[in-house]
């Protein structure tokens, strides 16, 4: 079998251990085994970010040590991601402890800002706060395919920028153009309200990216249907794609351990950020709820949160602060460590009818039942499929019925079936193969 070349822009890429970056992982790992070798232009990884998100040897990538990576240089290292830029006036305002009597130079100041703010956004962040990293990695690409071997060019975003950067390198170059979208973009119910006047191109910018490309993945059927309704007649040539994520069927984490019916107190475990709408206070509410009716649950939750978003401190508001601990922010491994010896496995993923959370997948590991609180039919279904239970995001009274199903259900026979039956079905170097067909199609649609 002859070997194909695919140049993929990735941002997020091991040895950082961010939520998008286990997709790429994954494929580029395995896509060897399909005929293809792989060109990785990502970001060099802060020292102070591999510290805190790798453990050494855990990101690595087995039988690809000679991968060619080409890592570039971010001039904004040291943003906080998310944050948007401030005026060098915003320091002179007032804060909240000074007299109310505010000078007149102040308000004029105050207003400036107001009025010049949605400019400045949208010069700094359309279409997002990567542009800068984003046209860096294409000037890359642009000299690395002059040099000859590539065959197809791909994209994975978010950052939605890196797809605009890959169809400029496509266009001139003459590849194919495979862009893969892990969360929406122009549909996307969790975009911040900053960046107004930007937010009105996304539309346009996405039209842009998918009338390019030779081929569109989305990673859950209800992506999928999103962009086959917002561009029914490019459905129609097969341009769209399904490649749900899935999880690594070599991981093996280390604690690991059998789902016990009689753990007391049962442990409830969410990983992942707590932020814009991801909120838990729901669900400690139907914890607390619970806990009046003599069912235990201790709620850990891992990784940051919002300051509106603090568990320990909702906890504390509803008056069950005994049952809710914030472990930090682990290292993948440590965290998987945390999740296989849970008793209930968390999701909490509101007002995303489009997206299944990329934790989901690597839960399909556990033996422990799933409990969604969220408002998303993919990710409903695939908890129903790997043996779980969902609730609405706002219904505390669903979640709490939702909780105490899940802890019937541990150790059950059922849930051995339905979970062995997910493993296959959703096993990462398999999801691989996919992407290898999906590659070898873009060749022969042509550049």
């Amino acid at each position: 079998m002859s070997k194909k070349t695919v140049l993929m822009i990735a941002p997020l890429f091991p040895p950082n251990a961010a939520a998008g970056a286990h997709r790429t992982d994954r494929f580029v790992r395995y896509l060897r085994d399909f005929g293809w070798e792989v060109i990785v232009i990502t970001k060099t990884v802060p020292l102070a970010a591999e510290t805190q998100f790798s453990v050494p040897g855990e990101m690595r990538i087995p039988g690809l040590e000679h991968l060619e990576i080409i890592r570039i240089d971010d001039d904004r290292q040291g943003h906080t991601p998310g944050a948007a830029p401030r005026l060098a006036a915003e320091s002179q305002l007032p804060s909240d402890s000074q007299p109310r009597s505010v000078p007149r130079e102040s308000k004029v100041v105050a207003m400036g800002k107001s009025l010049l703010r949605p400019i400045w956004q949208f010069i700094e962040q359309t279409p997002d706060l990567e542009r800068g990293w984003s046209r860096k990695a294409a000037g890359a690409a642009i000299e690395r395919c002059r040099q000859g071997g590539v065959d197809v060019v791909y994209s994975t975003g978010p950052p939605h920028s890196v797809h605009l950067a890959v169809r400029h390198v496509a266009q001139k170059m003459g590849l194919p153009f495979v862009a893969d979208f892990r969360d929406p973009w122009a549909r996307n119910s969790w975009i911040r309200k900053r960046n107004p006047i930007g937010r009105r191109l996304t539309p346009w910018l996405e039209r842009m990216v998918v009338r390019s490309a030779t081929k569109v993945i989305a990673n859950n059927a209800g992506s999928l249907a999103s962009f086959v309704a917002a561009y029914p007649a490019l459905a129609k040539s097969g341009r769209f794609v399904t490649i749900t994520n899935g999880f690594d069927p070599e991981i093996e984490v280390a604690g690991h351990v059998v789902a016990r019916r009689d753990a007391t107190p049962i442990t409830a475990v969410h990983a992942g950020s707590l932020y814009v709408q991801r909120d838990p206070r729901p669900l400690i509410e139907a914890i607390a709820q619970l806990a009046k009716s003599g069912t235990n649950i201790e709620f850990h939750h891992i990784g940051s949160y919002d300051a509106a978003f603090d568990p320990v401190k909702i906890a504390g508001e509803v008056g069950c602060e005994a049952s809710v601990r914030w472990l930090g922010e682990l290292s993948h491994g440590e965290t998987l460590s945390r999740l296989s010896r849970a008793d209930l496995l968390v999701v909490i993923q509101p007002n995303a009818p489009f997206q299944i959370p990329g934790k989901v997948f690597e839960m399909l590991l556990f033996d422990q039942p799933i409990v969604a609180v969220c408002d998303s039919a993919p990710t409903e279904e695939v908890i129903r499929q790997a043996g779980g239970t969902t609730a609405a995001s706002n219904d505390i009274d669903g979640i709490a019925q939702a909780l105490q199903s899940a802890v019937a259900m541990r150790g059950s026979a059922e849930l051995t079936t339905q979970r062995q039956a997910a493993r296959l079905r959703y096993n990462g170097r398999e999801l691989t193969k996919l992407l290898a067909s999906v590659l070898d199609e873009s060749i022969k649609a042509g550049g």
